[in-house]
């Protein structure tokens, strides 16, 4: 299983609609019910699971798939499961203001602020034994050729021209 993970509004779910662009299949839909009130923050999609990782993946099942884990799910994982990582990072200060309004709508008894640092701890401490890649949202919209091209080296593929384009095209619309 690859997982992509890291604080909300870090770019996890435009790096999971990339890697479906270069042939990869998750079992996450574009949207879950709880969604609704937040499509608009991205159209799309959020390409989440919910209840079936909440208490971490304790299966194969999604052997050579692609499942967004926030580090709460994460952290329930046993590593076995997990073939390799892409940990998905943006300015704090970003990340917190594009927050903002969808923490309004969802609400929660916690500090944004506070859970993007506690998700970074938690996250350098878990995959220090891991194959992992951070991949900065500021960096995959600057050069998303770049980038692509150092996903494909990290994960060991060789997406056709079109798949590499696609991906591109879908970051630069960003």
């Amino acid at each position: 299983m690859i997982v992509i993970t890291g604080a909300a509004r870090t770019g996890t779910s435009l790096m999971v609609q990339t890697l479906l662009l270069l042939g990869y299949k998750t079992p996450a839909k574009q949207f879950l019910p709880e969604h609704e009130e937040i499509k608009k923050y991205n159209p799309k999609g959020y390409y989440e699971l919910y209840h079936e990782v909440m208490n971490g993946v304790q299966h194969h099942r999604w052997k050579g798939q692609v499942v967004k884990l926030f580090p709460s799910s994460l952290a329930y994982t046993p590593p076995k499961n997990i073939s390799k990582i892409i940990i998905c990072k943006r300015s704090k200060l970003r990340a917190l203001s594009s927050y903002k309004p969808l923490h309004k709508i969802l609400g929660g008894h916690y500090s944004p602020r506070k859970a993007y640092n506690v998700n970074y701890k938690f996250l350098e401490q878990y995959i220090k034994e891991l194959p992992h890649i951070f991949v900065t949202f500021e960096e995959i919209t600057s050069d998303p050729e770049k980038v692509i091209k150092q996903l494909c080296e990290f994960l060991e593929i060789k997406p056709s021209k079109d798949q590499i384009e696609n991906a591109i095209k879908n970051v630069e619309k960003k």
